[in-house]
């Protein structure tokens, strides 16, 4: 969503994906909405959000579409969420804890910051100590507009070894993934629902996250802001999200 089907304000042209949209329904095409933001806020921004699967936070929940029935749930290690935590509280770094429905942010990281996380986490609460949550936490998310320190992920990675795996996302945050847990293997569970291979499947990507996503379909598309390493597994490359690159593609697809 963000960097791709999302301009810069968060808006996107309705009329014409409603169009669009129109085709690729007669046609039988389904459309999966894949984010590392939280399922509420996904949905948020669709007028019949249940007409779509979503594969949110890197994957770690992934939804069918209609009844919305939840298909997976990830889960990092409570003891790693301990560690993880610790060392992100001791940093005294910017980051919310991410799990099913939910995501907490401590409070140390003050008013702005949880402000400027619940555009990504509509469903957010303000704790004292995430590792109260340790059970629920599937995912965490740091993130800083002015940057995040170079050594954090590696302090992380000191920490607690192969228990969770970073990966870089929109706006310069950086997110903390359960091992194995990624766009891709999200996307893969819906495919194995439906009965659809991969090699028919076209997906759209800006980001370090959207990789695995790129290098699993078929018809893999990168924006033309996306990081150069999305560009080089692209077969397909298209206007940046400001420019509507999304939009011009699914109409060059289905007229």
């Amino acid at each position: 969503m963000d960097g791709t089907f999302l301009r810069s304000d968060f808006s996107y042209d309705r009329p014409r994906f409603a169009r669009v949209r129109e085709r690729m329904r007669d046609a039988g095409v389904r459309f999966v909405v894949a984010s590392g933001n939280q399922d509420a806020q996904l949905r948020s921004f669709f007028d019949d959000p249940d007409e779509f699967a979503y594969v949110s936070d890197n994957g770690a929940w992934v939804r069918a579409e209609g009844d919305g029935e939840v298909l997976f749930t990830a889960r990092i290690a409570p003891d790693v969420v301990k560690n993880v935590a610790a060392v992100l509280d001791a940093e005294r770094a910017p980051y919310c804890a991410c799990g099913p429905g939910m995501a907490w942010v401590p409070r140390h990281t003050g008013e702005e910051f949880a402000r400027f996380i619940a555009l990504y986490y509509h469903r957010l609460s303000v704790v004292d100590d995430v590792r109260d949550f340790g059970d629920r936490v599937f995912k965490f998310t740091l993130a800083d507009d002015r940057g995040l320190p170079p050594h954090l992920a590696s302090a992380v990675t000191e920490a607690v070894g192969a228990g969770v795996t970073p990966v870089t996302s929109g706006h310069g945050s950086l997110d903390l993934n359960a091992p194995g847990v990624h766009k891709g293997a999200g996307l893969q569970i819906l495919l194995d629902r439906w009965g659809v291979p991969a090699s028919q499947v076209a997906a759209f990507g800006d980001s370090g996250n959207d990789l695995e996503m790129l290098r699993l379909v078929g018809h893999p598309v990168a924006m033309a802001n996306g990081l150069p390493a999305v560009r080089e597994v692209a077969g397909t490359v298209v206007a940046d999200h400001d420019a509507d690159g999304v939009l011009d593609q699914l109409e060059a697809w289905f007229g």
